[in-house]
């Protein structure tokens, strides 16, 4: 059945992302789960490779801006840890921190991402199959 199949895609990911907060807010609304992952699938490689261009660059501020961005999207698809290593990020760049700290978060929210994209973009073609 369509929830032992959910169930199954849960256990494999667990701890990669959690959409129970995205499922609560979207009240049934498939088409609103469909644009919302897609738009993290869609936005987050392009602001990933923004941000890894800044902490390549030194460049504190934009690194501050670009992380800031990134950290509300990765918190609606339940991706608390990559979440608050964004958040580090931001605080760290604020404070013109160790840029081999940024670096490290980094790498660590760019495997956390790389890590959900397949199993989120299934997610989605289930989804899209209840339509």
């Amino acid at each position: 059945t369509e929830d032992t199949e959910l169930t199954n895609i849960a256990t494999e990911t667990m701890g990669l992302y959690d959409l129970t907060y995205l499922r609560e807010h979207a009240e049934g609304d498939s088409t609103f789960l469909i644009e919302m992952i897609g738009i993290f699938l869609t936005d987050t490689p392009q602001l990933l490779e923004e941000l890894k261009t800044d902490v390549n660059s030194n460049d504190y501020k934009k690194i501050k801006v670009t992380s800031h961005s990134m950290k509300g999207l990765f918190l609606t698809l339940g991706m608390n840890d990559a979440a608050a290593r964004l958040k580090e990020i931001e605080t760290m760049a604020d404070e013109n921190s160790s840029m081999e700290l940024i670096k490290s978060n980094f790498q660590k929210v760019e495997d956390a991402f790389k890590k959900c994209q397949k199993p989120l973009q299934e997610e989605l073609k289930k989804i899209e199959a209840t339509l």
